[in-house]
């Protein structure tokens, strides 16, 4: 059986918000770690390639980078997260929160990944909305490493790039345009919230859309962790790119 399998931070853990690899049509097997970096991401994923990954896995999918700006933005602009945000760091793959230290290693890691196994079939996504204020200072940052990523990943014949962003974008602008919304403002507030939050919703759809109806959100339960549209959405995404 053909399998796809997936490297990246909370949103591939799932347990915050709803799993989006719930809804994913494929065989699927998801490595995700709540608060990795990219580098943490490209860590794992080098070393399941020098092992397990075999003839029957052709794809494998790299989700992660969103935690080089997030930690650092959410510990800079919010006391009660700082506490928490040095608990996410580890030491060995920190956030790099600037694009002219992160661009390189980027590179570098997709050219390490490719040089493991070349033969592997590898689409890389980009950073998910940071928020639902498109229009904020993190999300411009975000815009921009998603273009420079993605002009990286031009450069690989055998990675594919795969825009999850502009999905969850266009969902989150047609909500705004219905004026069905309130202000969009909410964050990551409390870090106490994550655990909340899981043990409100679990894995049941209908209470994750409570939650972000309860904030003014339209993909997310808390700005970033997706609720079952946006899930679906990220799926979609991802399933469009893959060679089956």
């Amino acid at each position: 059986m053909k399998t796809t399998v997936l490297f990246g931070d909370s949103l591939t853990a799932g347990r915050i918000g709803l799993a989006f690899t719930r809804y994913m049509p494929v065989s699927t097997e998801a490595h995700g770690l709540e608060g990795d970096t990219w580098l943490g991401v490209a860590r794992r994923a080098r070393r399941y390639l020098t092992g397990r990954f075999g003839q029957t896995h052709t794809v494998l999918v790299l989700q992660g980078g969103a935690n080089d700006l997030l930690i650092p933005h959410m510990m800079a602009t919010n006391d009660r997260w700082k506490p928490s945000g040095r608990s996410l760091i580890r030491e060995e793959t920190p956030p790099v929160p600037t694009d002219s230290e992160f661009l390189p290693l980027f590179s570098a890691s997709l050219a390490e990944i490719t040089r493991t196994r070349p033969e592997a079939h590898l689409v890389v996504c980009s950073l998910p909305i940071l928020g639902e204020d498109l229009d904020s200072e993190l999300n411009g940052q975000r815009q921009e490493r998603n273009a420079g990523m993605e002009s990286v990943v031009g450069k690989f014949e055998h990675i594919v790039w795969c825009d999850i962003a502009s999905v969850l974008e266009e969902i989150v602008r047609q909500r705004n345009l219905s004026g069905d919304n309130g202000e969009p403002s909410y964050l990551l507030d409390d870090p106490g919230n994550l655990e909340r939050d899981v043990r409100t919703i679990g894995t049941d759809e209908t209470k994750a859309e409570a939650v972000s109806r309860s904030r003014h959100l339209a993909v997310t339960i808390d700005g970033v962790h997706p609720n079952g549209v946006g899930a679906q959405a990220i799926v979609a995404a991802i399933t469009a790119v893959l060679p089956w």
